[in-house]
């Protein structure tokens, strides 16, 4: 079920179906948007995503998000609501030291609902609560 969520809505962002789809490419704004996303593993030293992603050595490039409509809703209606923003990251290529503990894509999403973000694939799960799994 999560990986058809993924696929229908990488489908979605890739085709414009999002209608609002945007990207940020510019370093300062992928980065001010990074510091703004918590990390939620309080073992973990480090409080935000932009920080965790240079302990592991790794920078995104770019971004692409747009909003949930109703009609994509019924794609997967378990997984995402009306109204969330669907955030799709592109990074460098993790280096063999940085998955030594769970290897990990060069690109992950998350969705931002009601101001809380999301995490939707094992990278994201990895990043955001170092749990090296699928998320439910």
């Amino acid at each position: 079920m999560k990986s058809r969520l993924i696929a229908s809505c990488l489908l979605l962002m890739c085709s414009g179906a999002f209608g609002q789809t945007k990207t940020i490419s510019d370093q300062a704004s992928i980065d001010k948007l990074l510091a703004s996303i918590p990390v939620n593993n309080i073992a973990m030293p480090h409080k935000t995503l932009v920080e965790r992603l240079d302990s592991l050595g790794v920078s995104v490039n770019g971004v692409s998000y747009g909003t949930v409509t109703a009609d994509e809703v019924e794609i997967d209606p378990d997984h995402i609501k009306r109204g969330d923003v669907l955030y799709q990251f592109t990074t460098t290529t993790p280096s063999p030291r940085a998955q030594e503990k769970c290897k990990f894509q060069n690109n992950f999403t998350l969705v931002k609902r009601k101001g809380r973000w999301l995490v939707q694939d094992r990278t994201s799960n990895y990043l955001l609560q170092n749990q090296c799994q699928i998320p439910n």
